[in-house]
């Protein structure tokens, strides 16, 4: 089982009062349970991480492409956004009545996350007609350095 919002990651409540004054307390905004990746275990392949959402949610387990160096180095890893794009329309659409459901739904990481396969990583991608988005906030974290020069060895 994956692990709930790290105690590195920003604080997802200052996250949620800075998106609702951004729209000026036009809308509600909330924090949903947190959605799980776990990238370990016997049934996973290297190339391959496990989506289970916030209970009720309304949709199962996924597979989700990943990337990692290796099977045995976990800690450089990252996830394709296009899988991740599909599972947040899944929990915006699959929610409440449509009258319900909620104008967008942004989903916050701090795995990386990459496009093509060139990618070093992403800071996000949108779905925009879907209203959905997600972010990874790994690479912002204050404790990670990176060498102008050789910026890829974090």
């Amino acid at each position: 089982e994956g692990k709930e919002w790290p105690a590195y990651g920003p604080d997802l409540e200052e996250l949620r009062r800075y998106t609702y004054a951004f729209y000026g307390g036009a809308m509600p905004v909330a924090v949903s349970a947190p959605a799980r990746v776990r990238f370990e275990g016997a049934d996973i392949k290297a190339n391959k991480a496990v989506w289970k959402p916030p209970r009720g949610a309304g949709t199962g387990e996924r597979w989700l492409k990943a990337r990692r160096s290796s099977k045995a180095q976990l800690r450089r890893r990252a996830l394709h956004i296009d899988p991740l794009l599909t599972c947040l329309c899944d929990l915006r659409d699959l929610g409440p009545q449509p009258e319900k459901r909620p104008f967008c739904v942004v989903g916050v990481t701090m795995e990386d996350i990459y496009s093509a396969p060139s990618d070093l990583f992403v800071a996000g991608m949108a779905a925009g007609v879907s209203h959905v988005a997600g972010f990874s906030l790994l690479r912002y974290h204050p404790h990670i350095r990176m060498s102008p020069g050789h910026w890829w060895g974090y």
